[in-house]
């Protein structure tokens, strides 16, 4: 049995049911209500009211396609009801939209809202209909808010634009106030604990907890104040105030209490929601002992130390083990990924289960997949004698090496199949491969490349650049026939203390480590996204010294970064840039040309290249000298800069010639461009040589081209081109 929490205040809230904005089919006995001569007069000119919501807000309201669900959709019924006209849905894609929609009179009232100060200047309220908490949720493990001075200097979200967020700065200023977009965002960044809380009512916080954070957050306190939800009218519409008013007070308390009902339901749940139910405790006791596959090479995830296996990963699942109540036993097995699978799902197998894996579809399909626990992102790693690497583009013509059969490999091998791949047993080979010369790069898991470089097992690698692919997941896996063992494994995670978080990482990511490595390593480990580690967060009075300290070295790391990221900056334009023309030079072109042929390959799509030649250049350069020359190639240069398209990329390509690359442009539309440019170019007038022209040789992407073949076809159409007396455009197909 797990340990149990706290009382943890739940809201149970119903997911919104069918009944929708319209008047219920049986028919309620509500009250009639006297409106005076002015109020009658008011509504008899009014065909129908206008109502602007919160489109992203329930259990309150919701914009549901165009149709209008929730709490305050029930209630305008009952206003329709009494009230006798129509009510329609002015619709808007967020809070601040209906605010703005409200401010310039293209709605009659706004349904919810609390009043302060700042609203008063453009609306009238009504009487409240509706009354919540303000409460605050946090962290599981977060101990229990008794008083607000007790969240004071903490990260609290609130919502942008959101009553609470102006109540909050005026009467608690020690807070200190993070903006989002959204509840849902602010309860996301909660969960990963870069919010310690977040402030909403406590209907709409709870809703979203019961939706998707039960076991990860919980609310833990609530402010000192009723919050009063009124109708928002537009003030200058004073009698739709008092109709409205009347028609809150006619309400029968049952009506109230049937609306109330049919969307928010308070309990309180004495549970732990992470304890183990009666179907997983009798998989444990069937399943007393559960044996890991565990690989020896994979630093600081799971590998041997000292003859003994050891890793992050080995902590949190013998924590998890200890917690839950079975056995975990580590089964030292370093078969391929492919062959590993292929165990878990025979009857008599070596081991169980692995520790972590990567899901997608296939695998999905055949396994049981949890909580990712763990998290890395996809870098390049290169020997540290490889020139300038900025993506995986600038590898081709250079070779890679890679795990076979992990899922990166996969993608790897489906998005760039021209560059040079070498498929390695596991992770600390390739990486090898590239420390010791005999491979030039590495794509894939950054933590463990850091651990090894780190602890000195590595010495001739650097992390070059991120990859366009996202953070690889490490989640609890099991076989298909045990999704109790996986939903045991997430409750056990899950129920980790933040303090025993802490002592996992500080294991293998002390300052110890950290003090061995230079500022680009360290940055790069603390910021590698290792630990995802759910939904939790440690408590700013409870951080440790070797914590401040660490905070310091991050602010220090973070203005050393963003030096060394300006001066790389400027390094990379230069060294990509014609310091003449300020085009592109032959290296980034290259570069482009190999993007694009790529791209082509892949997708069977076709683009053009278009080579340019000034024409009798040397004769400028011999008549006017090498300064008035230069002088045309700039101004050249913009000329064209100025007369391609957005998607083109242009650059010098040597001397007197330049080369243009257009995507997506086959053959004959490259030469129609081609002799557009070529026309602007005969009758612009250069400031010191009057009139030039210009020679084009245009080639288009044929199945069995290569980028040498491409280019040199261009050039033999350039070189007939002026042949045939130059200023003039020859495509070769």
């Amino acid at each position: 049995m797990m340990p149990l929490v706290k009382w943890l205040l739940l809201v149970t809230t119903f997911l919104y049911s069918s009944m929708s904005f319209a008047i219920a089919e049986e028919r309620r006995d509500l009250p009639e209500i006297k409106f005076t001569p002015q109020e009658i007069s008011y509504l008899n000119n009014k065909a129908s009211l206008s109502v602007c919501i919160d489109p992203q807000w329930m259990p309150f309201e919701m914009n549901d396609n165009g149709k209008y669900v929730g709490l305050t959709a029930d209630y305008m019924a009952l206003f329709e009801a009494l009230i006798g006209k129509p009510i329609h849905l002015f619709s808007t894609k967020t809070w601040l939209d209906s605010v703005e929609a409200s401010k310039s009179k293209q709605c009659d009232f706004l349904s919810a809202v609390a009043e302060t100060p700042q609203r008063r200047e453009y609306l009238e309220f009504t009487d409240p209909y509706f009354h919540s908490s303000l409460v605050i949720a946090t962290g599981l493990h977060q101990p229990w808010i008794n008083n607000i001075d007790d969240i004071s200097g903490n990260k609290i979200g609130v919502v942008k634009g959101y009553a609470s967020a102006e109540f909050i700065e005026n009467n608690y200023p020690d807070i200190a106030i993070t903006e989002v977009d959204s509840l849902k965002q602010g309860l996301e960044l909660v969960a990963k604990g870069k919010l310690f809380g977040m402030v909403e009512m406590l209907a709409t916080v709870g809703y979203q907890i019961q939706q998707e954070y039960i076991g990860s957050l919980k609310i833990s306190g609530k402010l000192d104040r009723k919050w009063d939800i009124s109708v928002g009218v537009n003030k200058d519409q004073p009698l739709l105030t008092s109709i409205f008013n009347k028609a809150i007070n006619a309400i029968p308390m049952e009506e109230h209490q049937r609306v109330l009902n049919n969307w928010v339901s308070v309990s309180v749940n004495h549970d732990d929601p992470n304890m183990l139910s009666d179907a997983e405790l009798d998989f444990i006791r069937k399943h007393p002992v559960i044996r890991f596959r565990t690989r020896s090479n994979r630093p600081p995830f799971e590998f041997v130390q000292d003859g003994k296996v050891a890793g992050l990963a080995i902590d949190y699942i013998s924590l998890i083990a200890e917690q839950t109540g079975f056995k975990a036993e580590f089964v030292l097995d370093d078969r391929p990924q492919p062959d590993a699978f292929n165990e878990m799902e025979v009857d008599v197998n070596a081991f169980d289960t692995l520790l972590y894996s990567v899901k997608n579809q296939q695998r999905a399909e055949r396994f049981s997949f949890g909580d990712a626990f763990l998290s890395y992102p996809v870098m390049i790693v290169v020997n540290k004698n490889l020139g300038y690497i900025g993506g995986i583009n600038d590898l081709f013509g250079r070779n890679v090496a890679m795990e076979k059969g992990f899922v990166t490999t996969n993608w790897f091998k489906r998005d760039y199949p021209l560059i040079d791949l070498v498929e390695t047993a596991n992770t600390v080979q390739a990486l090898r491969m590239v420390d010791s010369g005999n491979s030039d790069a590495y794509i894939g898991n950054l933590a463990i490349a850091n651990y090894m470089k780190a602890t000195g097992a590595l010495e001739n690698i650097k992390i070059a650049a991120p990859t366009e692919y996202a953070n690889v997941d490490y989640r609890f896996i099991a076989p298909k026939k045990w999704p109790e063992l996986t939903s045991i494994l997430n409750k056990g995670f899950r129920s980790i203390s933040p303090h025993q978080h802490s002592l996992i990482q500080q294991n293998w990511f002390s300052l110890q480590t950290i003090d061995k490595t230079n500022y680009g390593l360290t940055w790069a480990i603390l910021i590698g996204a290792l630990t995802v580690i759910g939904g939790f967060i440690i408590s700013h009075r409870k951080i440790s010294k070797a914590k401040r300290k660490l905070d310091w070295l991050l602010i220090e790391l973070t203005e050393t970064k963003r030096s060394l990221e300006v001066k790389n900056q400027q390094l990379q334009k230069l060294s990509i840039t014609d310091r003449l023309t300020g085009l592109y030079n032959r290296l980034k072109l290259e570069e482009v040309l190999a993007k694009e042929f790529h791209r082509s390959f892949r997708y069977n799509e076709v683009y053009s290249i278009m080579m340019i030649d000034i024409d009798h250049f040397k004769r400028v350069n011999d008549t006017y000298g090498h300064q008035v020359g230069d002088v045309v190639l700039q101004e050249m240069s913009l000329l064209f800069l100025n007369n391609i398209r957005k998607v083109d990329t242009i650059g010098r390509w040597g001397g007197e010639e330049f080369l243009v690359i257009c995507p997506h442009t086959d053959s004959d539309s490259a030469e129609k461009f081609a002799e557009i440019l070529r026309a602007q170019v005969e009758k612009t007038h250069f400031k010191q040589v009057e009139n030039l022209t210009i020679s084009f040789g245009v080639a288009s992407y044929q199945p069995q081209d290569t980028i040498e073949s491409m280019v040199s076809r261009a050039d033999e159409a350039l070189y007939e081109a002026k042949s045939l007396g130059r200023n003039r455009v020859v495509a070769k197909k």
